[in-house]
């Protein structure tokens, strides 16, 4: 998968978030971490062609919103977070992957890191 193809995980619509399960917090993890990607990677397509659509915005601060959620559980780390992020975008994009796609989930576990460390600045 090059750049250009990396950045269109989502194609030309961002998908709903994936459904809530019984799985285990390595799951929500991923499917949180893979759902983020896709709206960062929306937004990136769009900016390329000109600009981000408030859409996309928001649609990216409720998929970062709720993975800092999910990051705040018992259990959960950057390494989990990472592996089954990559998993769950073979599963719905198929095995290939590249340096690009690595590069947009560096993006979104930099974004998380920022927000934590404002949420726990801010917290009363």
């Amino acid at each position: 998968m090059n750049g250009a193809a990396a950045l269109q995980l989502v194609h030309t619509e961002v998908p709903e978030p994936a459904p809530a399960t019984s799985e285990g917090i390595e799951r929500r993890v991923g499917i949180a971490m893979a759902d983020a990607v896709a709206a960062v990677s929306a937004g990136c397509v769009e900016w390329i062609g000109g600009g981000v659509t408030a859409k996309t915005k928001s649609l990216g601060g409720e998929r970062i919103a709720a993975l800092y959620w999910i990051s705040q559980s018992p259990g959960f780390d950057f390494a989990t977070a990472r592996t089954e992020c990559l998993r769950v975008l073979q599963e719905r994009h198929g095995p290939d992957t590249s340096e690009t796609t690595n590069v947009l989930i560096d993006g979104v576990l930099e974004i998380l890191t920022k927000v934590t460390a404002f949420m726990r600045l801010t917290a009363n």
